[in-house]
């Protein structure tokens, strides 16, 4: 299948949608892996807070990340967050962005917040 890129970001700040544990995890990691399966996907995925977390030390989210990022999808990990959890070193997809990167992203394209 080939997807539409679209001018939208997706912003998670967390490892988890919704309560910490079990079911929240499986619920964020459905979300990622299912991206690529839409007909459109976004431009950019930022990753803050513990987000960082799925690019960094997450096999399964990192396998997921790194199929979007081949099919174009932009991966951003926030660099003060990397350094916070010290992850920096263990980034296995995607780079390093900071605020203004996120700013300028969500200001100028359509964002949706996870």
């Amino acid at each position: 299948m080939t997807s539409i890129r679209k001018n939208t970001n997706i912003l998670l700040k967390d490892d988890v949608i919704g309560e910490r544990g079990e079911l929240g995890e499986k619920l964020l990691l459905g979300v990622i892996s299912n991206v690529k399966e839409c007909d459109i996907v976004p431009s950019n995925i930022f990753l803050i807070n513990r987000a960082v977390f799925l690019s960094t030390t997450n096999e399964n989210a990192i396998y997921s990340l790194k199929e979007l990022h081949n099919i174009g999808v932009k991966i951003f990990s926030c660099g003060t967050c990397l350094d916070f959890f010290n992850l920096r070193d263990k980034l296995q997809v995607g780079e390093v962005g900071n605020a203004k990167d996120i700013l300028e992203a969500l200001l100028s394209q359509d964002s949706i917040t996870l």
